[in-house]
């Protein structure tokens, strides 16, 4: 038992340690500045692919957004009598699954605050954006599309809390029951 103890202990001040070290990375990395750009000439061409490429992750973020409110508005038992979807080769764990949308969820959070910060920097400022009226429409259509995001976040939100979940009619549980009895998984 003395050892279960000590072992718990020791592991606890791993986490802690692992913690410590994660939040120091986490302050230097955003005190990191960049260097360089002030001999930069920044043009137009510039700013329209990162303009783009901000739009094209807005949208994918807002795809992603759905596709995660849909998937993790409905229990595992109604979409797989196993706990898993997926077949010859793909077979993955829904558990899995939705851990995976989440970290893709957080990377595209992360490559948005980036992008973001990139098209609203002084830098690109005094070049090109306050002149190019297309560049503030891609702008403007992303910054709609993240919006239409967080009103989409916050329903899922909203629908998890007050525990609206689809359920199954008599008749799907009945079909649900007969393949499983069919599988000899009842």
């Amino acid at each position: 038992m003395e050892n279960k103890i000590k072992s718990f202990l020791e592991s606890k001040e791993i986490k802690e340690k692992a913690r410590k070290l994660v939040a120091a990375a986490k302050k230097s990395e955003s005190d990191k500045s960049r260097e360089g750009l002030e001999h930069f000439e920044f043009k137009d061409i510039g700013i329209k692919a990162v303009a783009n490429t901000y739009k094209s992750l807005a949208e994918s973020f807002m795809s992603l957004v759905k596709a995660n409110n849909t998937f993790t508005a409905i229990k595992s038992s109604q979409i797989s009598p196993d706990g898993q979807l997926g077949g010859k080769g793909y077979i993955k764990p829904i558990k899995e699954i939705r851990s995976d949308i989440t970290s893709a969820l957080n990377i595209m959070s992360e490559l948005l605050d980036t992008f973001h910060d990139e098209v609203n920097s002084p830098f690109w400022k005094k070049t090109t954006v306050e002149d190019n009226p297309l560049v503030k429409d891609i702008l403007s259509d992303a910054d709609n599309i993240l919006d239409k995001a967080e009103e989409e976040e916050k329903k899922e939100v909203e629908v998890k809390e007050g525990g609206n979940s689809p359920q199954l009619s008599d008749t799907e549980k009945e079909k649900v029951q007969a393949i499983l009895k069919s599988k000899n998984w009842m």
